[in-house]
């Protein structure tokens, strides 16, 4: 019957998250019900970033105030990245105690994590929540050319999954995303992460997007995070495409490139049922 093999799915970013309900046949948004949707929920109004603690209504006058016994180091230096690992630390805390206690124990059921790899790794390591599945697997593609990325080798890769101790649990491709090697409708989730724009063609762009939608099982979800076309070109393909709940956000002041004239945003959307 639909009503077998129901799962509960924790869909979780570095500053948001999102949870699902059902089962083979289809997943439905939940009520987060007591669960903090975001880092400001989770953190309160005060989120530590570099030297100084910013409220959540942003950083204008009144809105900062020095932390105590934090060293006084330039933006985008090494100091604010650990405290916004911190801040991510604590976040997934909070998120992961919740579930548990509103949504995991009360229904008993399990728990699936869709996030990134990193994201997999720290949250699988501080959570207490007994009904989360230590299953799932990470499919990577990926045409390995340094002038885009350095260091970007497969070997590394495969040496970062298996520091995380998930090694058997990730399978990597060289090829392109153009024209994946992979079935129809056979992943859950697909997640691109500064690699479209790579492509200088708009038509490939383009291309690459049906791809995705092509290899999404249906109520499949699409997370793309890029420096370019993500609110204009990305997001009218996607509606040309039909898919469903398409949102575009900026990803704050932590994924400028230099400045926030190079500034990231992710759109996420629903392939229909």
């Amino acid at each position: 019957t639909q009503s077998a093999d129901r799962v509960q799915v924790l869909c979780l970013q570095r500053e948001k998250c999102w949870m699902l309900g059902g089962n083979r046949y289809g997943l439905d948004n939940i009520d987060l019900r007591g669960v903090p949707g975001t880092i400001t929920e989770a953190l309160g109004d005060e989120i530590v970033l570099g030297r100084e603690i910013v409220a959540s209504h942003g950083r204008g006058t009144g809105g900062t105030h020095p932390a105590p016994d934090r060293p006084t180091v330039p933006h985008g230096h090494a100091a604010e990245g650990r405290d916004a690992d911190r801040d991510t630390l604590r976040f997934f805390e909070a998120v992961d105690k919740a579930v548990w206690e509103k949504h995991s124990r009360p229904s008993g059921l399990p728990l699936v994590l869709a996030a990134l790899p990193e994201h997999q790794a720290l949250f699988r390591r501080l959570s207490k929540n007994p009904q989360l599945l230590p299953n799932g697997r990470a499919i990577g593609i990926d045409l390995w050319r340094t002038a885009e990325q350095s260091g970007n080798d497969p070997e590394v890769t495969r040496r970062n999954a298996k520091l995380e101790g998930v090694e058997g649990r990730v399978e990597l491709h060289t090829g392109d995303v153009r024209a994946m090697p992979f079935a129809d409708a056979s992943t859950d989730v697909v997640l691109s992460s500064l690699a479209i724009h790579n492509i200088h063609e708009a038509g490939g762009r383009l291309q690459a997007l049906d791809e995705a939608i092509r290899v999404l099982r249906p109520d499949g979800r699409l997370v793309i995070a890029d420096i370019h076309y993500v609110a204009d070109a990305y997001a009218d393909h996607l509606k040309e495409r039909s898919m469903d709940d398409i949102q575009v956000r900026d990803l704050g002041w932590r994924f400028w490139y230099g400045g926030p004239w190079v500034a990231t945003s992710v759109i996420t959307a629903r392939k229909p049922r």
